[in-house]
């Protein structure tokens, strides 16, 4: 029985040797993918077939493949030929977008491929990279370039990271849903019809971590009409403490929006810090671009670019007008002004004493 047994396997396994290396070599002019030195001409089934923490290699070409592997319970990396060589119009869609089941306690990078026509959509896992692509003329209908949902949904550690990527013409540039840790830095969006980026948090409770938005071009969003260069709403302002720090970013407008450039609503407890970016203006009106409610209304303004360039002698220091604590509560009142004022009025009573003293 054993000795059968054996046969068996053995059987099975020259089977499934034969199997592979047919396959193999009837990937020969139409191959899109490969897992070692195995090569698929699906690029689905390559990422299907990958091991945990494993890595999918896009072979050179344009492909319409619209790859969906489904929920994969396991980390992967899928990486585009050198030099930006794969193309893929048929789009990308990782997990299920089905809020109801867990998140799924994996990582996936997605890096190097231009994507054309269609977006790429990231949900369910915990860890998320998504850096160095190139999105171009993503249609109106996906929600956005770069989708990333449902990383925490159950109100525990997330990291999401979306670094250097390139999105020209979009719906909305970059759209991630009930984030915990998110970091998008080194971005280029540009020519979006709505947001260029829009974070949401969803029915969920509440959660902490930290947003990240650094290091970022902005070019000509919410062409369609209506949209911000950065829309946020997170959730309970009772139940949230976010970290959230939008710092050296670039925006630039051919025409003013018709409304802010950034809001951000049910901020929960922490302050938001706006530093050293470049407002399209070399003396912005923050009271008109700025919209923070819901929670902390105070922002922080100590210093902006006045041009466009972003060197460091482009820094100018904000003044917040007067009777910014109650007219204005985005900004707050300058510390600096405050106390030159405090010296002025000093100085003044004391000449003034010294005056009555030598009248009398």
């Amino acid at each position: 029985m054993k000795n059968s047994l054996k046969l068996f396997t053995l059987a099975l396994t020259l089977m499934f040797a034969i199997t592979v290396k047919v396959n193999a070599e009837e990937c020969t002019d139409d191959c899109a993918a490969k897992v070692g030195t195995q090569k698929y001409s699906s690029i689905t089934e390559a990422i299907q077939a990958v091991e945990d923490g494993g890595t999918v290699e896009l072979l050179p070409g344009e492909f319409s493949e619209a790859v969906a592997p489904g929920r994969l319970n396991k980390s992967f990396t899928i990486i585009g030929a050198i030099n930006h060589g794969t193309t893929l119009t048929g789009g990308m869609r990782l997990g299920t977008d089905v809020s109801s089941w867990p998140t799924i306690e994996a990582t996936v990078t997605v890096k190097g491929i231009v994507f054309k026509n269609k977006n790429l959509s990231v949900a369910d896992y915990r860890n998320v990279n998504i850096e160095d692509n190139k999105l171009e003329n993503i249609e109106f209908t996906a929600p956005a370039a770069i989708v990333v949902v449902d990383s925490a949904i159950d109100a525990t550690g997330s990291n999401i990271v979306i670094k250097n990527n390139q999105i020209n013409v979009a719906e909305q540039g970059i759209r991630v849903r009930t984030g915990y840790n998110i970091e998008i830095t080194g971005n280029i969006v540009k020519n979006t019809n709505h947001n260029a980026v829009l974070l949401e948090h969803g029915a969920w409770p509440g959660n902490e971590g930290t947003v990240v938005i650094k290091d970022n071009t902005f070019e000509n969003w919410a062409l369609g009409g209506e949209g911000r260069c950065i829309r946020a709403a997170f959730g309970p302002a009772t139940q949230l403490e976010k970290e959230i720090s939008f710092t050296g970013n670039k925006m630039i407008r051919d025409t003013e929006p018709i409304e802010e450039y950034a809001k951000f609503t049910t901020v929960g407890t922490e302050a938001v810090n706006f530093e050293k970016n470049y407002w399209n203006s070399d003396n912005p009106d923050f009271d008109t671009i700025i919209l923070v409610e819901g929670g902390n209304e105070e922002v922080k303004i100590d210093e902006y670019y006045k041009e466009e360039t972003m060197e460091e002698e482009d820094l100018n220091t904000y003044v917040a007008p007067s009777g910014t604590d109650e007219e204005n509560p985005k900004t707050g009142d300058s510390i600096m002004v405050y106390m030159i004022l405090c010296l002025i009025g000093f100085i003044g009573t004391v000449l003034a004493t010294n005056k009555l003293r030598k009248e009398y």
